[in-house]
């Protein structure tokens, strides 16, 4: 059956310099076991903001995923953030597939023959990591400017799925600069 569970937890240190906060998370989409029985076992995530809270490289969504999110926030100024974040990623059952921020199975039916991923239940669950490094400025009330910065490193479920096909798995780098204008 379709199952989420997402916990998480934190402490702000309020009489320190920057309010520095930390915060641990946990996230599970349950994945489909047996996916030619008839029965959809793969958690639905409707309407995700995965990028929010799946790392902001959005490589994942809320289906078949085990992730452990540890972060470590400052706030140096009242109208400046800094935050690094770190994931760890692992399918819930290698039966299933690795689905992205879209909800869409990679190596689905529809993909393209022989890029790899797909339903691969002899490899290692172990997909990654990633680490975000995130810096925001409010210029005014109406007006945040962010930037980010992130890396993933590429874990054994990934590198095998790669290494079938010839690709070789690499690790992935994201940047990213935008304005939020609230009218």
């Amino acid at each position: 059956s379709d199952l989420a569970v997402v916990a998480h937890g934190g402490y702000t240190f309020k009489d320190a310099w920057a309010t520095p906060r930390l915060g641990l998370e946990y996230a599970h989409g349950s994945g489909d076991s047996d996916p030619h029985d008839g029965q959809h076992g793969t958690f639905e995530n409707l309407f995700p903001t995965n990028h929010k809270f799946y790392g902001y490289m959005d490589l994942f969504s809320l289906q078949n995923v085990h992730d452990v999110r540890l972060i470590y926030q400052v706030k140096p100024h009242p109208r400046a953030s800094f935050a690094l974040e770190g994931h760890a990623f692992w399918l819930a059952d290698t039966h299933d597939s690795f689905y992205t921020a879209a909800g869409t199975p990679r190596g689905g039916a529809n993909s393209t023959p022989g890029t790899g991923y797909g339903v691969n239940p002899d490899y290692q669950n172990f997909v990654g990591t990633e680490f975000d490094l995130v810096a925001g400025f409010a210029l005014s009330r109406q007006a945040l400017l962010e930037a980010g910065i992130g890396h993933f490193f590429a874990g054994n479920y990934i590198e095998s799925s790669l290494s079938a096909p010839g690709y070789g798995a690499e690790d992935a780098n994201f940047v990213y600069l935008q304005m939020t204008v609230k009218f």
